[in-house]
């Protein structure tokens, strides 16, 4: 299985989540010397934040998407899963939110719930 482990910046905590196999392939695209992580090459301190936006921006270039920034994953991440039915104190479990509020403030659930009829 596909996964990536984060930590959260704030608490430290773990978090956890099941990467779409057509992610984790566009991730392994990557240049990377350790196969075992997508965001750590292994020589440098795992702390290094740097690492990680440099990556993130290198995905950017790849994908030839202007003006991007490392938090469009977040947020794609948070939408995708909204969409499949993911309760959003799950979303905001996994976001990291102290409180649901701050998770609806940023996401109307209404745009993700099923429609019926003609609109």
């Amino acid at each position: 299985m596909d996964r990536l482990v984060l930590r959260r910046t704030k608490t430290g905590s773990p978090v956890c989540v099941k990467l779409p196999p057509f992610v984790a392939e566009a991730l392994r695209m990557l240049s990377n010397d350790n196969p075992l992580y997508f965001f750590w090459n292994g020589k440098m301190a795992r702390e290094s934040c740097v690492a990680i936006f440099q990556t993130a921006w290198l995905s950017f270039k790849v994908a030839k998407i202007e003006d991007g920034h490392s938090h469009r994953f977040r947020d794609t991440f948070a939408v995708e899963y909204l969409k499949t039915g993911m309760s959003i104190e799950s979303v905001s479990k996994l976001l990291g939110h102290k409180s649901i509020e701050v998770t609806q403030r940023h996401y109307n659930m209404a745009d993700f719930q099923p429609t019926t009829g003609v609109q």
